[in-house]
């Protein structure tokens, strides 16, 4: 085989052409049956199988053959595995570790050391056996060996002329496939990491294993196999159920305690719910920062600087960089923030969209009792009436939630469409990297996706004042919501891949996961974010709504990472300190939390009243509370000192707390320092040797 080998890269470097035709495999030890990896591991680690494999989808089918040749020819001679299926996708591996090995040095990966729980080294051959494994016997991870692999991808050389040749036209971005993809015309469709089954297997065990997720998440082996982006999901998730639980049984005591007669609107305990959920999700905030730090001192990314790919599809003007001196695209700013005026404006027609659907939903569902109000609609509200078909009262049970999960089905399409919307506009703004491009998503996301799930609530809770519609709304959206969040993504996922892969792959198990659906994580942290957002924005409207979010959590963690491990592809594993613009997010919403209650004590509900009842009458003609003449000044007085009260504690809180813990930056500066006195004891042995050498 390894003659074979020599020769193939002698013929290579002769003809500049694959040195095997088209299709046929080059096989020195990976695997290349279905998702299965190596059966059994080699004592050294030099000689260890790699795990990692590519998908590079082809543009067509009817790619040239020369093309094909040519790219093919590349990575064979850059120690890269190539096997061509189903005549439109190339599967890719690693032929030895050493081609790993040699990536991870050139990227200064920190491994820890076998003889120190203290010291991490940069990584390089000379350390191998002295580096401590990750994965059993394996030096990297299955998430590392991916990411390596990537960048010997990217590392591939091209020459554009010989592509010219063949009519095939490259921009000048960097990497092998980048120029693929953005090429005229396309030679790859898509590239994206493929399964493996050990890993998975692994997965699954632990995921039987675990039924509480407050601590039962088998976080290790997520790393292990996705890296610490998708990780920091989950263990954000579980410290979220782990955080959850207290609010949940204190909402819990209140409605069991709740005397007879007493509602939400006139509970005079609320308040104090409302400023244990102020101070509860400013300390979540807090605490959820000091785990991420123990998370990335444990994973070693406590020092990364994100990684910027650069997005194939950006354009612009070759100039020299200021810095390096060598020519780079340039795209003025000010063109892309006219395309941010542009992406607000597209933004509006879907949210007058999304206004008239909520009218119509609160119309069905009754919500809407004046006729003065601005969207009462007579014709939809009669349904809603007593005697109704959809009326609390109806014979036809379950017919009052058809409204409510109307209501969530057309969001989450209204939602769907702008994303692609959002998506389009974040193109045309043209990014450099891809994380410029994912923040600017996000925030487009955010925004319009919380204004388009809250308004209803906010509509509710300040214009009609009505804070027991507002927390019947937000249970039945919870309810809707979950059930709409199973089916979505992961039942109709996972009967697509149980169909659609057994149909047409059914004798090629190796291309099961072009069938897959692609990962996107922006909507798991989505839906917890807004669920986040019912529980602390309306704290005193529905104290049960943290237990309700309790239960669900038993199965949404579940949910996310069994369709992780079967109805979609296996995402790029991406290094990672923390959850990013998520954490901005929340802490958002935990600040407007405090004035959202502290209006809904003072202003929507009779919970004030409650306390200061002088500064409070009742209307003769509906009974509803109204200010006493003359004392609008103190109400107002009394909510906004309590919301500036609880911003204060807020701010204490946040000024007192560190959000790193002690020992973690007592062993980050320990680390620092041994890595430093290596680096001085290194240069001064080369400094030595070189002396010796001179005389």
């Amino acid at each position: 085989r390894r003659r074979v080998l020599m020769a193939s890269r002698r013929k290579v470097r002769g003809r500049g052409l694959a040195p095997t035709p088209v299709g046929a495999a080059v096989e020195t030890g990976a695997s290349a049956s279905g998702r299965d990896g190596p059966e059994g591991q080699p004592s050294s680690k030099a000689n260890l199988v790699p795990r990692a494999r590519y998908c590079l989808q082809l543009a067509s089918k009817d790619s040239a053959k020369a093309i094909l040749e040519y790219a093919v020819g590349q990575m064979v001679d850059r120690g890269l595995n190539v096997k061509l299926m189903d005549a439109k996708y190339l599967i890719v591996s690693p032929k030895e570790m050493e081609v790993l090995t040699l990536e991870a040095e050139n990227h200064k990966y920190l491994k820890a050391l076998k003889n120190s729980d203290e010291e991490v080294v940069v990584f390089s051959r000379a350390v191998l056996d002295q580096v401590k494994p990750s994965d059993g016997n394996h030096v990297f991870t299955q998430a590392e060996e991916m990411k390596l692999l990537y960048h010997v991808l990217q590392s591939v050389t091209i020459d554009p002329k010989v592509l010219e040749k063949l009519k095939v036209c490259v921009g000048e971005e960097n990497g092998f496939l980048t120029r693929l993809k953005s090429s005229n015309p396309p030679v790859l469709e898509d590239a994206f990491p493929m399964h493996e089954s050990t890993g998975l297997k692994e997965l699954a065990r632990g995921l039987k294993m675990s039924f509480l997720p407050t601590n039962g998440l088998p976080l290790k082996e997520i790393r292990k196999y996705f890296g610490e982006d998708v990780t920091f999901y989950f263990s954000w998730m579980q410290f979220y159920a782990k955080w959850i639980w207290c609010p949940a049984l204190c909402g819990l005591l209140m409605w069991l305690l709740r005397p007879s007669g007493v509602t939400v609107d006139n509970d005079p305990y609320l308040p104090f719910y409302s400023i244990f959920m102020a101070v509860w999700g400013v300390l979540f905030l807090i605490f959820w920062q000091r785990q991420s730090a123990v998370n990335s001192y444990n994973w070693n990314t406590h020092s990364h600087s994100a990684v910027e790919l650069e997005r194939p599809e950006f354009h612009g003007v070759l100039s020299p960089d200021p810095v390096t001196r060598k020519p780079r695209l340039y795209y003025p700013s000010w063109k892309r923030r006219l395309w941010y005026v542009f992406s607000f404006t597209a933004m509006l027609p879907l949210l007058f969209v999304g206004v008239c659907v909520m009218a119509l939903s609160l119309n069905l569902n009754g919500y809407i009792k004046d006729k003065n109000s601005p969207i009462y609609v007579a014709s939809l509200s009669k349904y809603a009436a007593p005697g109704g078909i959809f009326a609390a009262d109806t014979p036809y049970y379950g017919f009052w939630l058809i409204p409510t999960i109307a209501h969530s089905i057309i969001v989450n399409i209204i939602n769907s469409i702008y994303s692609k919307v959002a998506e389009t506009t974040t193109d045309l703004e043209n990014h450099r990297t891809v994380n410029q491009w994912y923040v600017s998503m996000v925030i487009k996301r955010v925004l319009f996706e919380c204004l388009d799930c809250f308004m209803p609530l906010f509509y509710i809770a300040f214009y009609q004042l009505d804070v027991v519609v507002l927390k019947a709304e937000i249970i039945s959206l919870f309810m809707s919501d979950e059930i709409r969040r199973v089916v979505m993504e992961t039942v109709i996922p996972l009967a697509k891949t149980l169909v659609f892969g057994k149909a047409v792959f059914r004798s090629k198990a190796e291309i099961l996961d072009t069938v897959l659906t692609e990962y996107e994580q922006f909507d798991d942290y989505l839906e917890m974010v807004v669920q986040f957002g019912y529980i602390t924005l309306f704290a005193s409207a529905c104290p049960l709504g943290a237990t309700v979010t309790l239960l669900f959590l038993f199965v949404e963690v579940r949910s996310d990472l069994f369709k992780l491990l079967n109805a979609y592809r296996r995402p790029f594993p991406m290094r990672a300190s923390n959850i990013g613009v998520w954490f901005t997010v929340m802490k958002t919403m935990v600040f407007l939390s405090i004035i959202t209650n502290s209006a809904i004590l003072g202003f929507s509900s009779e919970q004030l009243m409650q306390w200061v009842p002088s500064l409070f009458s009742r209307d003769a003609a509906d009974g509803d509370q109204v200010m006493v003449a003359g004392s609008g000044r103190y109400i107002v007085g009394i909510v906004f000192g309590f919301e500036h009260l609880l911003l204060l504690v807020a701010l204490a809180l946040q000024w007192t707390i560190n959000p790193v813990p002690k020992w973690v930056r007592v062993a980050i500066g320990r680390q620092k320092y041994l890595r430093k006195q290596r680096t001085g004891l290194q240069l001064g042995m080369d400094a030595t040797s070189k002396k010796g050498k001179t005389d």
